[in-house]
């Protein structure tokens, strides 16, 4: 028999969707799943659509609670949960009809504690935002290191949603409580503890660009996190032993992102604050080792181009020199 899956789904203010989204569940061809909502704290008529989902579904579970955002939500989920394996659903978004069963049979018939499958990007109405992800049967072991890569430039491999997961790797772990991009915070933390990761080219989910979405919300002293929590993941990639070419990779390729982050602090948070303006500039200070170390070219076998040389070195020299070349080059 079938294996039973736990989907975990954080429910907050979501009423414009929430149904949509469960019927996407309901509609899985894997039948053998629970479906656990966490209402955190709804206050629109959400809280009441999962309870009458439970009440016309048995594999439905509800918990309310009050509101502590997504990340709690999500541990919450987990501790609950009864499945051999772990898979998470916003509940504005939607799954594919096959989802389930496409990473389950990947998972088993791979031997793999870790599936990840293809996000298309929707509207607030559903319809695709961006050219069709390439839909294929093709299923790629990725090792540690290509999983690193492929985590700078594919959102797959960033998101929690759209994946599977053997539920032991969430034994000893949980996501940050009261922070936002806790995705990308936990990653390194659940890729430590795979066996064997796979990567499933089937459209597995559907994530909704909707207006209350946190990529699109106000910037706020919380942003913070993502720019401290780029520099732990840059060091602990660092510290592992991946070639000079992936970690110079990136290295280069968070550092910018990093910096548009703490550029974006400076521009929209109160720097009269003297608390702020330290925390601010004692950021900037913190990232300087990596911009030696990118100058350096790892451990001395890469050559950066000139643009890298010139742009890193102002880094170090001058903190406005280096915004101001960054806005131009940018065109802002």
């Amino acid at each position: 028999m079938d294996e039973l899956i736990s989907v975990v789904i954080p429910v907050y203010n979501v009423k414009k969707y929430l149904n949509d989204c469960l019927e996407s569940v309901a509609k899985q061809s894997y039948r053998n799943y629970e479906a656990i909502l966490v209402d955190d704290g709804s206050s629109d008529g959400s809280e009441l659509i999962c309870d009458e989902w439970c009440k016309k579904d048995s594999r439905v579970k509800v918990i309310h609670k009050e509101n502590a955002g997504v990340s709690a939500a999500r541990n919450d989920g987990i501790a609950a949960s009864n499945g051999e394996y772990i898979a998470f659903l916003d509940s504005d978004d939607l799954l594919q009809p096959d989802a389930l069963k496409i990473l389950y049979d990947c998972a088993k018939r791979n031997d793999s504690d870790m599936v990840i499958g293809n996000i298309r990007w929707v509207s607030e109405e559903g319809a695709p935002l961006k050219d069709e992800p390439l839909d294929r049967s093709e299923e790629t072991y990725i090792s540690r290191e290509d999983f690193w890569c492929r985590f700078c430039d594919e959102p797959d491999f960033v998101m929690v949603c759209g994946s599977l997961y053997d539920r032991h790797i969430f034994d000893t772990i949980e996501f940050f409580d009261g922070k936002i991009n806790e995705d990308y915070a936990i990653q390194r933390y659940i890729v430590e503890r795979t066996k064997k990761i796979m990567f499933c080219n089937k459209i597995i989910y559907n994530y909704r660009m909707s207006s209350n979405s946190i990529m699109r919300s106000a910037f706020t002293e919380k942003n913070l996190f993502l720019i401290g929590e780029r520099l732990n993941v840059i060091n602990y990639i660092l510290g592992q032993d991946f070639s000079a070419e992936t970690k110079y990779y990136f290295c280069r390729r968070q550092f910018p992102d990093a910096m548009d982050g703490l550029g974006d602090a400076y521009k929209y948070l109160n720097t009269k604050d003297s608390a702020i303006k330290k925390k601010l500039n004692d950021l900037y200070c913190s990232y300087k080792p990596i911009a030696r170390i990118i100058l350096k070219g790892i451990d001395g076998s890469i050559k950066p181009d000139k643009f890298t040389r010139i742009s890193f070195t102002l880094y170090l020299a001058s903190r406005k020199g280096f915004f101001l070349l960054r806005s131009l080059k940018k065109g802002k």
